[in-house]
């Protein structure tokens, strides 16, 4: 890691090179907050790029909503009470990264000055991967205390 940015680390996932602490093998954080603000960031970046317009006003407006979304809720989630407050909050964020990685395929398509976003587009998708797995693994666990409690109820 060089100057700390997104950019700067892209050889962290070179074959043969060990990341740097708390990075994952492509270089990216396995911090959830850090990550998902560094996909806000990037959002803002390419809302730059968009032509501005009275046609593209909406889009990018949508865009940067649905972008910086999902780090807003991950840090909500991560300050929430209880654990149903976190999961709501984390089912929002992925579903603002579903609508961001469909914002980022269809700019790709129509607004070829925007450049190409298909990597881009993939950040999106791990992130509504990683923020899948989250609640499904709270709900899992969850029942499998109930279960037990069920199993000691039953055995007195």
């Amino acid at each position: 890691m060089t100057g700390g940015t997104p950019e700067s680390d892209a050889g962290a996932g070179a074959p043969g090179k060990v990341p740097p602490p708390g990075r994952t093998p492509s270089g990216k954080p396995y911090d959830l907050r850090e990550r998902t603000f560094l996909f806000a960031r990037r959002c803002l970046q390419i809302s730059r790029r968009i032509p501005h317009g009275p046609e593209n006003h909406v889009l990018i407006e949508q865009f940067v909503d649905a972008g910086t979304s999902v780090g807003a809720n991950v840090e909500e989630a991560d300050g929430s009470n209880t654990k149903k407050e976190q999961r709501s909050c984390l089912v929002i964020a992925r579903r603002s990264a579903c609508e961001t990685r469909c914002r980022l395929k269809l700019l790709t398509a129509e607004i070829p000055q925007v450049g190409d976003l298909r990597e881009d587009a993939d950040e999106a998708g791990q992130l509504v991967r990683i923020l899948s797995t989250a609640p499904r693994n709270w709900v899992t666990n969850f029942l499998g205390d109930f279960g037990r409690l069920l199993r000691c109820a039953r055995s007195t």
